[in-house]
């Protein structure tokens, strides 16, 4: 005797004599089954009974391994975004840094070789003494009343606002 003719007259009973109670007041007699339908899938109920609570374990772990690995993968992108524009501005760091050093060195050089041509006479041009050094020259060499009236009293520059420049 198999599974399948122990639970063939229980299910016709089961049609014939159960009503299901579907709430205050209602009864509903049990449809008719289509035991050939019930007959393909019965022998998977077993199976299903066994092996339910492992492929409902396995999903729930697959979904939170999925959501554990989907922010992985997310933080890793993220990093390595991260990565290249650290990357980018470090190399456009490097290369202001770079540009200013050549021009202080340049700027740094030009004024040694004004220095020491122009300064020292070796240019054509005279050197060049500041106006408050040449008129403080003068009035240390007047003697006289009449020698300091010859000396000329220059105004100071002054800004474009009108205050006096010093």
């Amino acid at each position: 005797m198999s599974v399948v003719d122990l639970i063939f007259p229980l299910l016709e009973w089961c049609e014939t004599h159960i009503l299901i109670f579907l709430g205050p007041g209602f009864l509903f007699h049990f449809p008719s089954i289509d035991y050939s339908i019930l007959m393909k899938y019965m022998p998977f109920f077993p199976l299903l009974v066994l092996v339910y609570p492992l492929v409902v374990t396995m999903s729930v772990a697959f979904f939170s391994a999925s959501a554990w690995l989907f922010w992985l993968v997310t933080s890793v992108a993220l990093g390595m975004i991260q990565v290249v524009y650290v990357s980018y501005q470090f190399v456009m760091i490097f290369n202001d840094i770079g540009i200013l050093s050549l021009l202080k060195t340049f700027s740094t050089i030009r004024s040694q070789i004004r220095y020491y041509t122009i300064r020292s006479g070796l240019g054509k041009q005279k050197p060049r003494r500041g106006r408050r050094r040449e008129w403080r020259k003068k009035v240390d060499q007047a003697t006289t009343y009449e020698e300091f009236l010859k000396i000329e009293i220059e105004n100071s520059p002054q800004n474009e606002v009108g205050n006096v420049v010093t």
